[in-house]
């Protein structure tokens, strides 16, 4: 499927890019469609994180991101790097302690706030104090207002950013204000840039969704579930991978499980629960569980030095750039698998690569071939077929003993 996200330039007072704010879109549109603002905001985290990544969105520069108060209080920010975004808090967000107490916490760990389409109020002097950047709706906030509520901010002083320039006329009447940051049409029209992602199974989904409603955290049988989706597999790797501390090297799904709490989990499936059901490419995304299972088999027949996961992420992962019509040489550096598997997905010679190419081979019915890595891996022939009638019952297979 595609993936939409607009991406509005920020314009310091010397006409350089200080940030861009992101926006989520279901399609080519300078609008906003989705009614739910934390579906909206799950998707755009989910997109702009997990599959187009900060780093090609925003070019090294801070992505502002429209945060509601549910994603705040679900813990899911601190997964993201604070040194690269600014929390943006819509101007109707309810406030209350625990909310209040949440975005303290996120502060002293470096994360930064910016108050959207302010207007001044005596009651708001918390969230004020949250503030590193006040946005100002200058098409309809009298800039009078604004001068005189800018004289009673302490020091030091939030940026302010005069946002919804949309002429000529009234930039040159904000420019000579207090104003440090612009954004706006007249400016910037918001870009729409466009990525390959892959929607979970519905059915996995509701599996995942039964076990994580469970008091206990069921790491093995959250794992057992995961495994029978693509999409999923590669979200919760890519979610491990943004933790910075651990090293990005191709994990376990369990491991990766480990890496985060029960209340983690959850917050991270009521993301991906956001997607709306996909039936497209169905077949081929079960043909990639089914190749994950098929070469996880051979690879411990075959007794090779990587673990059953690698095997498994190389067999699964394997159909990708059908599944995004891509090549791998666009989408391997992404990945968050091992070094061998990449390099087997770009047809480097190796162990890997000749266990790919037997799967490979095994489906397109190509049986000498077959026969010539069997021997090369020292497998024997009868077993590769049995090998892969387990691996078709078992992707079929969704059943969780409670």
């Amino acid at each position: 499927m595609d993936t939409f996200i607009a991406r509005q330039a920020i314009y310091d007072c010397f006409g350089n890019i200080y940030g861009y704010e992101l926006l989520y879109r279901s399609f080519f549109s300078d609008y906003y469609t989705e009614k739910n603002p934390d579906k909206a905001t799950g998707l755009l985290l989910i997109n702009s994180y997990l599959s187009l990544g900060f780093e090609n969105l925003t070019n090294g520069k801070l992505a502002f991101i429209n945060f509601t108060p549910n994603i705040i209080k679900s813990g899911i920010i601190e997964y993201l790097p604070p040194e690269l975004i600014i929390i943006e808090l819509l101007e109707n967000c309810q406030l209350d302690d625990d909310f209040i107490a949440i975005c303290k916490k996120l502060k002293k760990k470096g994360y930064r706030f910016a108050l959207d389409d302010f207007v001044y109020n005596p009651k708001q002097t918390s969230l004020l104090e949250l503030a590193d950047i006040i946005k100002i709706d200058c098409l309809n906030s009298p800039l009078p207002d604004f001068t005189s509520f800018y004289s009673l901010l302490k020091e030091p002083k939030p940026l302010i950013l005069a946002e919804k320039i949309e002429s000529k006329e009234l930039f040159q009447e904000v420019y000579n204000e207090a104003f440090s940051l612009f954004q706006g049409f007249y400016l910037s029209r918001p870009v729409i840039l466009t990525s390959f992602d892959l929607k979970p199974d519905k059915s996995v989904l509701a599996a995942f969704e039964k076990v994580l409603k469970q008091k206990q955290y069921q790491i093995d049988k959250l794992e057992a579930i995961i495994k029978k989706d693509i999409a999923l597999t590669l979200k919760i790797l890519k979610l491990s991978e943004s933790k910075k501390h651990l090293p990005r090297l191709s994990l376990s799904i369990k491991q990766a499980l480990s890496q985060i709490s029960h209340a983690e989990a959850k917050c991270w499936f009521n993301l991906c629960n956001n997607y709306d059901s996909d039936n497209q490419s169905l077949n081929l995304r079960k043909r990639s569980v089914i190749r994950g299972r098929f070469t996880e088999l051979l690879g411990l027949e075959a007794k090779l030095a990587s673990s059953h996961s690698e095997f498994y992420f190389l067999g699964l992962f394997s159909l990708l750039d059908r599944l995004l019509n891509t090549s791998f040489q666009q989408i391997v550096n992404r990945l968050p698998v091992s070094m061998a598997i990449k390099k087997a997905y770009l047809r480097e010679p190796s162990q890997l690569l000749d266990l790919l190419m037997l799967v490979e081979n095994y489906e397109a019915e190509k049986w000498e071939n077959v026969l010539r890595q069997c021997e090369l891996l020292n497998i024997k022939p009868e077993k590769v077929a049995e090998f892969y009638l387990e691996a078709q019952n078992w992707q079929s297979n969704l059943e969780v003993t409670f």
